[in-house]
């Protein structure tokens, strides 16, 4: 079994939380099978395309990308560049697969938004407060 040493993870460097808790424990995780880990940022179109690039000269591993909406939105874009470039990319979401990605790991958001809309209702109905409720 070959294991990836040269890894990398995609934050938005504009979003809310830049890397934070999932960067610290993917650097964790590198560090731990001897890999490295490089953070990257992107907040635009061609940053994106700027990173795929980088990450080919590299000889980048794997390729992880970070929980974003931009991210989201710019998919096609990820797929597309993903398997120009010949690089294995995980998304969090399984939107990026059904468009060509390779592969996601994560909850479904279809699933995370309707069980808020349960915990909601039973809110709202007097049922507890949202602390008596898993995330």
């Amino acid at each position: 079994m070959t294991t990836a040493v040269r890894c990398a993870l995609l934050v938005n460097s504009t979003g809310l939380v830049i890397g934070g808790p999932l960067e610290k424990e993917m650097q964790s995780v590198a560090g731990g099978l001897g890999g490295q880990m490089d953070v990257l940022g992107a907040s635009t179109i061609g940053e994106i395309d700027n990173v795929f690039l980088s990450l080919s000269q590299k000889r980048t591993e794997a390729f992880f990308v970070a929980p974003g909406t931009f991210f989201t939105n710019r998919r096609v874009q990820f797929a597309t560049l993903a398997t120009r470039y010949a690089i294995p990319t995980i998304y969090y979401t399984r939107d990026f697969v059904e468009v060509g990605g390779l592969m996601s790991y994560g909850a479904s958001e279809t699933g995370i938004h309707r069980q808020m809309g349960l915990y909601a209702g039973r809110v709202l109905k007097g049922e507890g407060t949202e602390g008596d409720f898993p995330l």
